[in-house]
């Protein structure tokens, strides 16, 4: 039983070649990512994990967002690099904004008082559980047949402001995902 999970992970790989097409229905993508949020482990509990679902034109818009707020930040000389990857983020089929909910943090002050008033050591469980969140749907979407990349918060606040989400949450990476028209990179180990 164990060998065919380990098998998943196996198969779970980074794919920047990705199509504008899904051949998993959206009803599917949206039970992975559901189940996924709902039964990753999280400290104490806390359930602070968040996920929102872009296809179509609110993917586009995202990574509109994306160009617009990078072009502020690299050069001149950069650009033309980052902007192709940018476009190619913009060309799959969608993108889901994994998000670590901070207002939990009350919550787990009052369950666990003397460890969850030190951010630093409340911060790391954020993280993990957010970990956790993006291997789960990233290794659901590939055993489903898509491919998939994970990106690093590149749109937090116009994320937040477009599309009416909480202060309180925190966007902690976008998984990049749609039908794959190349295979990944060979991998390399150390």
């Amino acid at each position: 039983m164990s060998a065919s999970f380990l098998s998943d992970i196996e198969a779970r790989r980074s794919v920047y070649t990705l199509a504008g097409t899904s051949a998993v229905p959206n009803d599917k993508i949206l039970e992975i990512v559901r189940t996924a949020v709902k039964h990753c482990p999280t400290a104490f509990n806390t359930q602070s994990s968040r996920a929102i679902v872009l296809v179509g034109n609110e993917h586009l818009k995202a990574w509109d967002f994306v160009l617009e707020g990078l072009w502020k930040l690299v050069s001149e000389e950069e650009w033309p690099q980052r902007e192709k990857g940018m476009l190619a983020f913009r060309q799959a089929y969608g993108t889901v904004l994994l998000f670590e909910d901070t207002s939990v943090v009350p919550r787990l002050e009052m369950k666990t008082p003397a460890f969850a008033k030190d951010w630093d050591t409340v911060r790391p469980c954020l993280d993990q559980a957010h970990g956790m969140l993006a291997f789960a749907i990233w290794t659901a979407f590939s055993k489903e047949g898509l491919g998939c990349n994970l990106q690093h918060p590149l749109l937090s606040g116009p994320a937040k402001q477009e599309w009416g989400l909480p202060e309180s949450w925190e966007l902690m990476a976008q998984l990049v995902f749609g039908d794959k028209t190349a295979p990944p990179f060979p991998k390399h180990f150390k």
